[in-house]
């Protein structure tokens, strides 16, 4: 008996010691398993809208209030302080840039405990990073979803055993949006007419292109034009090749409704063609005109004789007319009598206003408010050599 006593009190101890390092394995492993911000319902997603152009609202509030208790039960932050923190904030999350802010604004009122509390919760929240996927890339806007897309929360943490954050990760599929109305972006281009104007070779293009859409596009999404890249300083010619911004317009037509969703956005080339040869446009009504009125304005320019026009390319896609006469020296008198002892044949330029191109004819351009007649330059410049020799640069008119 005496015997059985003394094995019983010998396992009771045993058990006891078992006991006591299981109960203290147990508060070990309580006391330092790492909390899953995103188990269960944390985080929430819900979505809304068309098919390509669904719109998601996350919730998380529950994922930070799990994740400020994890960390203040932690540091062994009192609710106190965490709760006057959180007045602070814009939110349950007890992030580095509030809690910053709080010691910046009431850090000469705490204790060194509790600055030491918040200073290891800064370290914890810089070892936190918060990432959201959308089909493994990074999701920095809450629009352009599709049903099917794979939206991925994870938490990462660096390698910090004390972190009482663990590593996880939560997938939610986006479904439940309508069905969008679906266009191929480059048929849509069929139902579009470009149409440019200027000077083949000869400059112009820039500021004078049309954009029409037939009554299909227009009762489909309004009267929303692509537009041609044109660049003001090249002097195109027929085949030239120019891009249409496709990107940029169906941009724009999506702004305008949710409900559409395009395919094959690509920019892509149209031919350039329907210029005009400069040996096929008509000047002579408008060099006449300069003409009459160079002899009615300055009456010793009535023995001047038209000698060629040109056309001189500014950019925006704009002309100026510039007409030339021969004069004999001898007969300038007046405002040209610092030029009247010359001897010969003096060339003489006119300065028009901006000029375009219309049905083939060279007329002014009022289009910016110019006068619908000619105005003559304020003088008359002489100069001194034949202006067509050499690279004047301006295109010469017949």
């Amino acid at each position: 008996m005496e015997k059985y006593k003394k094995y019983l009190t010998k396992n009771n101890i045993i058990i006891g010691v078992v006991v006591l390092v299981v109960i203290i394995g147990g508060w070990y492993f309580i006391s330092n398993r790492k909390t899953d911000v995103l188990k269960g319902d944390a985080v929430t997603a819900t979505f809304k809208g068309y098919d390509g152009n669904g719109t998601m609202t996350v919730s998380s509030t529950k994922s930070d209030k799990l994740m400020t208790d994890a960390l203040v039960k932690k540091v062994g932050m009192s609710d106190s302080l965490k709760n006057r923190i959180i007045l602070y904030s814009s939110g349950n999350l007890l992030s580095e840039e509030n809690l910053s802010y709080y010691v910046e604004q009431r850090g000469t009122s705490m204790t060194d405990k509790e600055k030491q509390q918040v200073a290891q919760l800064e370290t914890f929240d810089r070892e936190i990073t918060l990432t959201k996927l959308v089909n493994g890339k990074e999701y920095s806007s809450v629009s352009g979803l599709s049903n099917g897309d794979k939206v991925e929360f994870s938490v990462n943490v660096t390698d910090d055993k004390d972190n009482p954050i663990k590593n996880s990760t939560k997938t939610i599929k986006v479904k439940g949006l309508k069905k969008a109305t679906e266009y191929d972006a480059q048929k849509l281009l069929k139902h579009v007419t470009f149409k440019v104007s200027g000077l083949n070779g000869a400059g112009g293009v820039y500021g004078n292109v049309s954009v029409k859409l037939d009554s299909y596009l227009k009762n489909k999404f309004g009267n929303v034009k692509p537009e041609l890249k044109i660049n003001s300083s090249t002097k195109y010619k027929n085949g030239d090749q120019v891009t249409v911004n496709v990107k940029n317009w169906i941009n724009r037509l999506e702004d305008k409704s949710d409900k559409n969703k395009f395919t094959n956005v690509k920019n892509t080339k149209v031919k350039i063609d329907g210029l005009t040869d400069v040996s096929n446009v008509d000047s002579s009504d408008l060099v006449k005109q300069v003409t009459d009125l160079v002899a009615t304005k300055e009456g010793n320019l009535t023995k001047a004789t038209f000698y060629h026009a040109y056309l001189s390319y500014v950019s925006g896609g704009k002309y100026y007319l510039e007409v030339y006469y021969t004069i004999d020296a001898s007969d300038l008198t007046g405002i040209f009598a610092a030029i009247n002892n010359a001897k010969g044949t003096q060339y003489l330029s006119v300065f028009n206003k901006s000029v375009k191109i219309a049905d083939g004819k060279l007329v002014l351009d009022t289009s910016n408010g110019a006068a619908d007649t000619v105005e003559l330059s304020n003088n008359l410049s002489a100069v001194a050599e034949d202006p067509s020799k050499g690279d004047n640069g301006l295109v010469v008119l017949k």
